[in-house]
């Protein structure tokens, strides 16, 4: 049989036993009944036409390494290597780490589909009792 993508004219097709024979795309197939063996049929035939080609592979993408750095350079290195992203605000009482990427997963340096989804968790402001500017982070 011929590979998705090509064009097959006088081509032998051969069934025997269980099974299918599945033909997606433009083809004709001429089958001549050879035989029964108990239930079953032998057909033999050729095959003409083309079949639709192979889908194309998906694309893989390097993961950036964002934990550690500021929200806005992490959306931009996530969205740059086209990838979605996923944010999750994770109140903390060091106002070193507001603003900040503290977890992401897939980790960094992970090979994995264009598109694919990356979960990151932000260091905000606690929301309670924290005077000015409480909780959140810019957007």
């Amino acid at each position: 049989m011929t590979s998705a993508g090509s064009t097959a004219t006088g081509c032998p097709l051969n069934a025997q036993g269980a099974g299918t024979i599945t033909l997606v795309g433009s083809a004709n197939v001429t089958v001549e009944l050879l035989g029964a063996i108990g239930v079953g049929l032998v057909l033999a035939g050729t095959l003409t036409g083309s079949l639709p080609p192979a889908p194309a592979p998906l694309e893989k993408v390097t993961v950036p390494f964002v934990v550690g750095l500021n929200y806005t350079k992490a959306v931009a290195e996530i969205n740059a290597a086209g990838l979605d992203l996923m944010v999750t605000d994770d109140e903390t009482q060091l106002d070193t780490d507001w603003n900040k990427v503290l977890t992401q997963a897939p980790p960094g340096g992970s090979s994995v589909v264009k598109g694919s989804l990356v979960n990151l968790s932000v260091g905000v402001k606690p929301s309670g009792g924290g005077g000015p500017g409480g909780g959140g982070r810019p957007r």
